[in-house]
């Protein structure tokens, strides 16, 4: 079988190649999963560069972190079927075929959409926990910086369908009525100066009952100052490499709750239950054509350069995906 892999960290259009390998096996508990496609995420950009959280080991180290396809074989005990579609977000899943282990895995309905099953387990994942974690009640004002990403696009979905009020930060206001028609209230600049101004008339003086922040910096800091009463703020991501300020009163006196979020602590902490409630849910939300989920454009595997090249230029609307089987 062929892989996209790497045997030192770097650009990724330095440093990958196309290595063949053996078909592995999979052992007990384990599935050996025939790959239709995987995205392009952010965190595969960081592994390859050598700046994730989780540090490839060489020599050819396989990259990619998600994607979708068909169990080809079931170890004993692995529990699903062979012939199944399913998504997961591991490890080494830039090749015709990766060994995945069955507790990873989301088995999905044989119908449901390719291009959003290789979707499935990192984003919506992420999305669903930090809803959980914030726990914004219906009615209530969020914001949410980064809000034009791909993850923003799928956390503005999933909190309008709960009666949540959406206040969108984005680096392009271009893109407003695109990010209203799918739930969000409100769509400021991120650098807006009177953004102080816009939270108290939105929440009638109150401040944000919960706020989701993945920029940092000066941004950051408006939001904390403008939090509610008891307000929940998490923080998911640090692109800009800014210190916020604060003062100890403005989250002693209003009680405020600050906690970071992880995705795969956030899994690791799940129940099998939890787990399989949060699949359940989100399949029969994202399998919806009403859900967006967009790809951009998809390019076949051996194609990765220039994948990797359309990638990195702006102004994209979807995902990019690289189409195996």
């Amino acid at each position: 079988m062929n892989t996209i892999a790497f045997d030192n960290t770097g650009s990724p259009e330095e440093v990958l190649q196309i290595i063949s390998r053996e078909k592995p096996i999979p052992g007990d508990e384990e599935v050996l999963v025939r790959v239709l496609a995987a995205p392009i995420n952010p965190s595969d950009i960081y592994f390859i560069e050598g700046s994730y959280r989780i540090k490839p080991r060489f020599p050819h180290q396989t990259a990619g972190l998600e994607a979708a396809g068909i169990v080809e074989k079931a170890g004993r005990g692995a529990g699903i079927s062979e012939g199944a579609l399913v998504a997961f977000f591991y490890k080494d899943t830039w090749a015709e075929y990766v060994l995945v282990p069955a507790k990873e895995l989301a088995v999905l309905p044989s119908d449901f959409p390719v291009d959003k099953a290789a979707q499935f387990s990192l984003n919506p994942f992420t999305a669903w926990g930090l809803l959980d974690m914030a726990a914004p009640a219906a009615g209530e004002w969020m914001l949410l910086t980064g809000a034009n990403s791909a993850l923003g696009r799928i956390v503005i979905q999933l909190a309008h369908q709960r009666g949540i009020n959406i206040i969108a930060l984005v680096r392009d206001t271009t893109q407003t009525a695109e990010l209203q028609s799918i739930g969000a209230k409100l769509v400021y600049h991120l650098d807006d100066p009177d953004l102080a101004g816009h939270i108290q008339q939105a929440t009638d003086g109150k401040g944000l009952s919960t706020a989701l922040d993945t920029i940092g910096g000066a941004a950051l800091t408006t939001i904390i100052q403008n939090m509610a009463a008891f307000g929940r703020l998490i923080i998911y991501g640090r692109i800009k490499d800014e210190p916020a300020q604060f003062d100890n009163g403005q989250i002693l006196y209003k009680n405020l709750t600050i906690r970071g979020f992880g995705i795969r602590a956030f899994l690791s902490g799940q129940t099998k239950a939890q787990r399989a409630d949060m699949i359940l849910q989100l399949t029969n939300i994202i399998g919806r054509p009403s859900f967006q989920l967009p790809v951009t454009q998809t390019f076949p595997w051996r194609e990765f350069g220039q994948a990797l090249i359309q990638n990195s230029r702006g102004g994209r609307d979807g995902k990019t995906l690289l189409r195996f089987s």
